[in-house]
């Protein structure tokens, strides 16, 4: 038998939600990382069917022993002499954080922003095997890292890395996109390059996922504030004759309609009869929660419990390079389809064990493709301009609060008094020149925020 060792190095992309993040050389974990590569390899020999490809696998031996794994080995390093970033994780997409009262309780994350972290892939050739594994291996990791995230909240973009090129440099856009699935991949170019130019990687992502945020939102559970805006799939199913939950929590649960969540404007077309749990197929969560109108703005919760699955995360995975957002599409399994689900005000009973009795289902068919094409063209049209609207205002307050994230606002303010009072009547005419010149600038780059269009890769 030979034996080859694969050397990669990877480039951090986004910060990465590490439950050990104060530990020395915290990256990603070869325990994580080699079963996802193992089933993204076997999916690749079986054209698409890990059930096929596993069949290859053995006929090639390539498996180790009985289980479903590779015959390979794994070890990960992280950027050596290099200090990561840490920092308490504060995004929209991450409600764990919410109600944590405690700084030291809050998950952080981990980027190394300068180095790279190195991976070594030893791997076994048998002389007899032409059809050999390193090669295949070869042939997909750099696929495999472009799609696939790490650590807590992979769906929404965290812990994302890429293999750099052989010379150390990152790849071009266009090298990137050919790295993706052409036919379940959607991306938006956001157009901030030159507006954030200068600010930490953890700085721009997060501004990226506070916009993916409110894109998803328009995209699953809709929008309340400013202006209500319905969520698209609960429009997308209507129109294929299909009720969801949301007129079904409302029958269920009365006080939901007294709560300032979008869930208390009934949709009148639909037909309780019909209604189906369509939330679940972009992602099932343990619990909606609700702000009632009241003095002390309660906050009540339906549990949801799934009858074989408790939680699954979103079929669509965000992706952030180059000041590109993608989306790239998976298969919904069909252990989420046809699947029974209960809702509840207590969340300590199992499924079909709270007396409520609540029980609703998810369809037993769902066209994922079919579903981003509508709404690639739904937010596209007029009809989403409240989702663009909010991303360039909050886009706009984010660049304002960068151009001074190194100086006090007032601290700047006397000390631009002061430089006035040293100046000619002539300088302070240039002066004010100079300011309305770079102040139109600016507005030229806020008008640029507000052109958001997603499109097919």
């Amino acid at each position: 038998m030979s034996r080859f060792i694969l050397e990669y190095k990877l480039k951090q992309q986004t910060p990465m939600i590490h439950f050990q993040y104060d530990e020395e050389g915290a990256t990603l974990r070869a325990s994580e990382v080699k079963p996802k590569l193992d089933r993204f390899l076997i999916t690749k020999l079986g054209k698409g069917n890990y059930g096929d490809g596993l069949k290859v696998a053995e006929k090639n031996k390539w498996l180790l022993g009985e289980h479903n794994s590779l015959n390979y080995k794994m070890r990960i390093v992280a950027p050596i002499g290099e200090q990561p970033q840490i920092t308490v994780v504060n995004g929209k997409m991450f409600f764990a954080n919410q109600g944590v009262h405690s700084v030291e309780d809050k998950k952080r994350t981990v980027l190394y922003e300068e180095g790279f972290t190195k991976i070594e892939i030893i791997v076994g050739i048998l002389k007899e095997n032409r059809d050999n594994l390193k090669d295949f291996i070869e042939e997909y990791i750099r696929s495999f890292f472009a799609v696939t995230n790490f650590g807590l909240r992979q769906s929404k973009g965290y812990g994302s890395f890429i293999v750099v090129n052989n010379d150390d440099s990152m790849p071009t856009p266009i090298q990137y996109a050919a790295l993706l699935p052409a036919d379940r991949t959607w991306m938006i170019d956001l157009g901030k390059q030159d507006v954030f130019k200068g600010c930490n990687q953890v700085g721009i992502f997060d501004r990226y996922s506070v916009d993916a945020f409110w894109i998803y939102s328009l995209m699953k559970s809709g929008i309340n504030k400013p202006k209500y805006n319905r969520g698209y799939i609960f429009q997308y199913m209507h129109s294929k004759n299909t009720g969801n939950e949301k007129a079904y929590i409302k029958e269920k649960y009365p006080f939901v309609a007294q709560s300032g969540s979008n869930l208390s404007r009934l949709y009148h077309a639909n037909n309780n009869n019909s209604s189906m749990y369509v939330r679940g197929l972009l992602g099932i969560a343990e619990f909606y929660e609700f702000d009632l109108i009241t003095q002390d703005h309660e906050l009540k919760k339906i549990y949801i419990k799934g009858k074989n699955v408790e939680r699954h995360h979103s079929p669509l995975t965000f992706r952030y390079y180059n000041n590109i957002l993608y989306w790239i599409l998976e298969d919904i399994p069909q252990k989420l389809l046809n699947e029974s689900f209960q809702f509840s005000q207590d969340g300590k009973y199992k499924y079909d064990e709270c007396p409520d009795k609540n029980i609703i289902k998810t369809p037993s068919n769902f066209d994922l493709i079919d579903f981003m094409r509508n709404f690639e063209k739904y937010f596209n049209g007029d009809k989403s301009n409240v989702a663009k609207q909010i991303i360039s205002d909050a886009d706009k307050k984010a660049i304002r609060s960068y151009f001074f994230a190194d100086e006090d606002v007032k601290e700047l303010k006397k000390k631009q008094k002061q430089l006035n009072q040293q100046l000619t009547s002539q300088q302070k005419k240039d002066n004010k020149q100079e300011q309305r010149e770079y102040r139109r600038n600016q507005i030229e780059q806020y008008n640029k925020l507000a052109v958001l269009k997603i499109i097919k890769l």
